[in-house]
């Protein structure tokens, strides 16, 4: 999940590098504003662009799959999916390929609140320590993870200014809880799930206001409650973080749940 951030700049090489790979180019911002990707533009090939960090390995090409079935179109994949990938650093993704960006017909946006937020990292709800006593960390409120909904409004921001309000399928996606039943204590379970739950709610209400659609994976790998351990559904790979082909199979599942409708720009 979201251990240590990998440094903006780091990353922002990366994701150009990935995208020299693939054929692409890492263009300024406003190259081809107002000629985004539409769905119903034609039958030729889609563009589908996922930025994650870790927890969403695997899914861009299985998302693909599922899309080109059921639009009856060929899918071309840009996976961002990028090892501790935050907020701050997906905003650097999508300034470093705006062309990336405007071309697309599918965005998904994820990114974690590490860099986000000031203070130490809660890695006693990331990665417990079932052997350790560890200390019940404070339950974060709304307005605690407003610095990290900043960060998420300037990715949509960033997204919508490139594409010049240009409509896209955009989806937002929230974090599952792989060692949930590694929680040592009642309380820490209760802090931990709490947690996780503001974060998703964070993550949708943003989403919302920014046109995108939020799919949870939280309520998908977890239950509605927050409480089922992903790991007994086969959800959670071999290394106990990060989700399997199994896992991967339903996060893509779940997107595609969601539908192909074309998200719009919100009027101020």
């Amino acid at each position: 999940m979201f251990r240590h951030s990998v440094p903006v700049t780091l990353l922002a090489a990366a994701a150009i590098a990935l995208v020299t790979a693939c054929g692409g180019n890492a263009e300024q911002p406003g190259s081809r504003t107002g000629q985004g990707g539409s769905p119903s533009a034609s039958n030729g090939p889609m563009d589908l662009v996922y930025i994650s960090d870790s927890s969403g390995w695997q899914v861009a090409d299985l998302y693909a799959t599922r899309i080109s079935k059921a639009l009856g179109r060929q899918v071309r994949v840009t996976d961002f999916a990028l090892p501790a990938l935050t907020a701050v650093d997906a905003l650097a993704v999508v300034k470093h390929n705006a062309k990336k960006i405007v071309d697309a017909e599918i965005i998904v946006v994820g990114g974690s609140p590490r860099a986000s937020l000031a203070g130490p990292a809660n890695d006693a709800c990331v990665a417990p320590d079932p052997a350790a006593t560890q200390p019940v960390p404070k339950v974060d409120s709304v307005a605690d993870l407003q610095p990290f909904r900043d960060d998420l409004d300037a990715i949509y921001a960033e997204i919508w200014t490139l594409r010049d309000g240009a409509p896209v399928i955009l989806r937002a996606v929230d974090y599952f809880v792989p060692m949930i039943s590694e929680y040592g204590t009642a309380q820490l379970k209760r802090a931990c799930t709490a947690n996780y739950a503001t974060l998703s709610r964070v993550i949708r209400a943003t989403a919302q206001a920014n046109g995108a659609t939020m799919v949870s994976v939280y309520d998908v790998f977890n239950g509605l409650n927050h409480q089922a351990d992903p790991r007994t559904k086969g959800y959670i790979g071999d290394d106990g973080t990060h989700a399997s082909a199994k896992g991967a199979a339903v996060i893509a599942d779940t997107l595609a749940a969601a539908g192909y409708a074309s998200n719009t720009k919100p009027t101020q």
